[in-house]
This record gives structure tokens, sequence and C-alpha cells, in this order.
């Protein structure tokens, strides 16, 4: 998953994700991988499309 805060975006290895409290954790089988508030993801919109951009996206591989 790519997730994007004010400090850039960050890859994670990372299957699935849960919402505990005020925080996204993000999970790879049942090992915590990362933990991040859910105030630090950034969120902005296209001016030209009108899409989201940002947030917390998923990155899929064909391996």
């Amino acid at each position: 998953m790519r997730v994007h805060t004010a400090v850039g975006a960050e890859e994670i290895d990372a299957d699935r994700l849960l919402v505990q409290n005020d925080e996204y954790v993000f999970l790879n089988g049942n090992e915590e991988i990362r933990r991040v508030k859910i105030a630090d993801i950034v969120i902005a919109t296209d001016p030209e499309t009108g899409e989201e951009i940002g947030g917390i996206e998923t990155v899929y591989s064909r391996s």
C-alpha cells in the first residue's frame, strides 16, 4: 500500500488495514507493520479532473 502524509509518500508492505481509535493499523498477515494517525493522511482534489489524489492507495503486484 502507498500512504500519503504531509512528509511524503511511503510504501508499506501490508495486505490489509484496520482502524483503531485515531490510527490506521497496517497488517501483513497477523503481523502489525505500521501505524499512521488518521489525521496525518493527506488527500487532495485534482483541480483539472476533480479526482481525489493521495490518501491510501492499494498497489497490486503481478508477482
